[in-house]
């Protein structure tokens, strides 16, 4: 498994465009190098429109991008023509690069394929960025912060979150406050023996803790907020 901070493994794949690619060419460049499972799949088409569609705008920040799979040469020129991709379609058939980068691995139902994984190699030809069993689906939206020219010298927790994002982390503390005071109250009242107010101490308790375990899944949104604070 290769880290960051590591020589991103060199290689010279074919491409549909013709020819050879090497990525050592690519020195004083960064590049988006993209792995994915299967040509003409719904999910690898949809990821590939969108890296057509964003092209520009990566060209324009200096950000070469390179599409991998195991598929033929002929069926990559196929799915360039299908979809008037934009950029290189590298042939890995023989799994070599794949393994290189650790990509190369048992799906419970397809067997041995690739997994759908990013890598971000900076201008020196190092491992910047790893993302792993990616969704193909806006994943180029998350890579556009290349084209600020900010997602380099960013943690992955300081990634910038939606604005859906920030309403679920804020949504999911208010309902946290109010549960916990309601477990509070319930609690007071059932240990006076009052009749008014909720009986069911434990189930607000429970209820609570559920709600905290849920907006822990915004941690990194917190975090990102209280250090801006």
């Amino acid at each position: 498994m290769i880290d960051l901070g590591t020589l991103a493994p060199g290689f010279t794949l074919p491409s549909d465009t013709g020819g050879d690619v090497t990525l050592a060419d690519f020195r004083g460049k960064k590049v988006i190098l993209y792995f994915y499972p299967k040509d003409n799949t719904p999910g690898c088409t949809v990821q590939a429109c969108d890296f057509r569609d964003s092209l520009p705008g990566f060209e324009g920040a200096g950000v070469v991008v390179l599409g991998v799979s195991a598929d033929s040469i002929e069926s990559h020129r196929m799915f360039r023509k299908l979809f008037s991709l934009n950029f290189p379609l590298l042939a890995d058939q023989d799994h070599t690069v794949s393994r290189a980068y650790g990509v190369w691995k048992k799906h419970k139902v397809f067997g041995m394929n690739i997994e759908r994984s990013t890598f971000l190699i900076d201008e020196a030809g190092n491992i910047e960025r790893i993302w792993r069993n990616v969704r193909p689906g806006g994943h180029t939206k998350m890579l556009s912060g290349l084209v600020d020219g900010g997602l380099s010298n960013r943690t992955r927790s300081d990634n910038p979150m939606s604005k859906w994002m920030k309403v679920l982390a804020f949504t999911g503390l208010f309902c946290t406050v109010i549960a916990i005071g309601i477990a509070i109250y319930a609690s007071i009242t059932a240990s006076l023996g009052v009749e008014a107010g909720p009986q069911n101490y434990l189930d607000a308790w429970l209820t609570s803790a559920m709600l905290v375990s849920i907006d822990m899944m915004y941690i990194d949104y917190w975090k990102s907020f209280f250090k801006k604070s």
